[in-house]
Order: C-alpha cells, then structure tokens, then sequence
C-alpha cells in the first residue's frame, strides 16, 4: 500500500501524470464521484510535494507571487467552471485557493492574508456550491455522457438487447435537447456494422417478434417492459426491419429509451436514446 502511495503521491513524475490523467477521464466521464476522488488526490499530492521538490517550491513561488497572481488564475476557472458548466474546473480551483490561503498566511502580511482569507473563502464557497448543485442538476454534457456510456457501447447494447451484434462504429448523430430546467434530449446516430448480420441472426430476431405477450414479466426481461397501459414487446418487425424500442419509466434515474432499427440486407442501422 505504501508503494502505491508513493508512486501516486510522492513520486514527482508518476504522480503529476496520474492526476493529468485522471482529471481528462474525470472530464469526459462527468462523474461526481470521480472529481471528488480528484479534488483530495490534487491535496494529497501537494501536501506532499510542497517541501520535497525545488521545482514545485519554484513553482509555487511563482503562483503565489505576487499574492494577486493566483487569485486571478482561480477566478478564470470559477468563471470557467460556471460558464462551460465544467466540473472539473471547480476541482481545481477549490484545492488552488486552499493552498493559496495558508500560503500567504505564512509568506505575507497580515493584511494581505486576511484579505485572502476573505476572498479565497467566497471563491472555496463558490466552487462547493457550483459542485453541489452540479451534482444535484447535472449538466446537459454529463446527462448525454452518462447514457452514452451505456447506449453507445456493443457490450451494453448487447446485455440491454439480449442478442449479439458485430462491432461496429458510429457514423453520424444527431442530438435534438431541450432547454427547460427538466433538461431532456433524443440522441440519433447512425451506425455500420464491420460485417453483413447473418441470416441465422435474423432468424433469432423472427423468433423473438413471435413471442407471445404475458401478463406479467420479470423485471430484468429484454424481451418485454413494463408499461404506462401494460406489458409491451421490446422486438418489433416491419417488412425488413426489425425494431427494438425499450421505455425505462420506472427506476431510479429520469425515464429514457432505448431505440434500435437493423434492416434485413443492410451494414447501416440506427440507434437512438434519450430521456422523456
């Protein structure tokens, strides 16, 4: 455990390179969890390079000197932060005016830490605000992240559709959202599989549209869901396409689709997924 702890932390290089890393992925994931992981990761490894390397005490120095110059750089990335509706820019400024408040506090006068201690407070409240009510109202970016980490990837589209499909990559989409507070969004996407869908392929596909409707369902199915006004059949055909179209209205997250159409003699089909 040691080990880990100084590859990550106290190793100069590995650690800067972790956090790199880890802020890209946090990015692209938008994932509250992770960018809370971040903002104690850029503590810990501050604290414990802070008196070990002179590059990082230069590097300080010149962040913190004059006491000014920090506090427009964690400015810019609250503002950033507000406008892009980026998370991860409240990640880094939180632990950026923290550091900066003890720093000057130590290096400057009284006057000049009392005055960051103001404003670096306002700022810290800022960013744990906009982090909370991200969290609580995710972006639109973080919305579309999150379900297309499931609905674009094969081996989701698989456990969702029950059936195997060939790999494959998107070609085209196209996102029609709203912009009301409830923020709601249909993403369309044309695929092209890497090879012609088997006959035998459709032929499971027949079997499944065949199936009769019951009564009641078991809640992990993927071949029926429950509906509004009953049971209803997730595998549909029409002439030579064949259509799986799943509501997911009662769970945890916002209500949401999952919409696939594959035609009989095509490499193309398209996919579609959004909240209602």
């Amino acid at each position: 455990m040691r080990t880990i702890f100084n590859f990550l932390f106290v190793n100069f290089w590995t650690g800067l390179l972790f956090l790199i890393l880890h802020c890209l992925i946090c990015d692209l994931a938008q994932n509250v969890g992770m960018a809370a992981f971040s903002f104690f990761a850029i503590l810990t490894y501050a604290f414990c390079q802070v008196k070990k390397i002179e590059l990082v005490r230069k590097l300080a120095f010149y962040l913190y000197n004059p006491w000014w110059k920090n506090l427009i750089i964690i400015v810019l990335l609250v503002s950033a932060g507000l406008y892009f509706n980026n998370l991860t820019c409240f990640v880094l400024a939180f632990p950026l005016s923290v550091v900066s408040l003890f720093y000057q506090f130590i290096h400057n006068k009284l006057w000049i830490g009392i005055v960051n201690l103001i404003l670096m407070l306002a700022i810290s409240l800022l960013s744990l605000f906009a982090m909370t009510l991200e969290s609580i109202n995710p972006s639109p970016k973080r919305v579309q992240n999150h379900y297309a980490s499931t609905y674009e990837d094969e081996d989701e589209i698989e456990d969702v559709i029950g059936v195997d499909i060939p790999d494959f990559e998107i070609i085209t989409t196209n996102v029609e959202d709203s912009k009301s507070r409830k923020y709601e969004f249909t993403k369309t996407c044309e695929i092209e599989f890497e090879e012609t869908l088997k006959p035998e392929f459709f032929h499971k596909l027949d079997s499944l549209c065949n199936l009769n409707t019951p009564d009641k369902i078991n809640p992990e199915s993927k071949t029926f869901y429950q509906g509004v006004e009953g049971v209803f059949h997730c595998w549909l055909k029409d002439s030579n396409t064949y259509i799986f179209n799943k509501d997911y209205m009662f769970t945890d997250e916002k209500n949401h689709f999952f919409e696939l159409k594959i035609t009989k003699g095509s490499k193309k089909a398209e996919l579609s997924y959004g909240t209602f």
